[in-house]
């Protein structure tokens, strides 16, 4: 589970793998950025459809229409369907699959979350996309635009409605890799000890546990059992849990083992709490 921490000026929240990550309501200049980006790919799919339509000769069927001067009305409400209903695609599906980014979202590191900072669903992008042609009035989203700096959380209209919020999103986690863990620690049964020790870990001690794991492929063999206790001695300061588990350890492995098993431990932790 997550824990999420709201200071007013954005969302803080803490995995259960003990990744923070700091979302920050996104200001108006990223938010136009990205929505630039968007709508220039718009713009290109849409030229391309015209390009076929041109090339299919469909275009001359429309033109076909033209009584007097004026376009026939049916063709009209057709078209502009077609384009709305077009773009509503383009926002619906993306922020439903890529869990609340667009390509130009993605692009600038924005996206949406709930107000609580979970993912958002089909029902959110539906609510939220469809509310656009309301934040678009009169002109060039000046109701969306006033709605956004208005609110503290630079909200437009479809994210109030649809109960989201866009944000900046960076992780303060250092380390990416998953720890690739040694073949004799499958077969090792986890003990008491490194059970105990999961359970207690602060997310100083995570971080270094992880570091050291994905980093010691680097070393050499002393290197790595040099740093491994070095490790250990950090942690054990902190933890009496620690202390108790290398004591039973450090005499029958190598100091390394200890961590290999606290972090299957770890694992096994989040797997149950998901």
């Amino acid at each position: 589970m997550a824990h999420i921490d709201n200071n007013g000026f954005g969302l803080g929240i803490t995995t259960a793998a003990r990744t923070r990550l700091s979302l920050v309501h996104a200001g108006i200049g990223s938010r136009a950025t990205a929505y630039l980006a968007d709508w220039l790919i718009l713009l290109l799919v849409w030229l391309f459809v015209l390009f076929i339509m041109v090339f299919s000769e469909m275009i001359e069927a429309v033109f076909s229409n033209i009584e007097g001067g004026t376009f026939n009305v049916t063709v009209i409400i057709f078209s502009i369907l077609f384009f709305y209903f077009g773009n509503w695609l383009y926002f619906v599906v993306f922020e439903t699959l890529w869990h609340g980014q667009t390509p130009g979202k993605r692009l600038v590191g924005l996206r949406i979350t709930t107000d609580n900072g979970l993912p958002v669903g089909f029902s959110h992008a539906v609510i939220r996309t469809t509310m656009r042609i309301i934040d678009f009035l009169p002109v060039f989203y000046a109701i969306g635009l006033t709605s956004a700096l208005l609110q503290k959380r630079g909200k437009r209209l479809g994210d109030l409605v649809a109960g989201t919020v866009l944000v900046r999103e960076h992780t303060d986690a250092l380390y990416i890799d998953e720890p690739e863990l040694s073949p004799e620690a499958e077969l090792r049964i986890l003990s008491r000890e490194a059970k105990d020790c999961a359970s207690a870990m602060k997310d100083e001690d995570y971080n270094l546990v992880r570091s050291y794991l994905v980093r010691r492929l680097q070393m050499s063999g002393e290197a790595r059992r040099e740093r491994s206790r070095a490790v250990l001695a950090a942690i054990c300061g902190r933890n009496t849990h620690f202390s108790n588990a290398s004591k039973a350890y450090t005499p029958q492995y190598h100091p390394e083992a200890l961590l290999e098993d606290i972090w299957r431990a770890v694992i096994a932790n989040q797997r149950r709490s998901t």
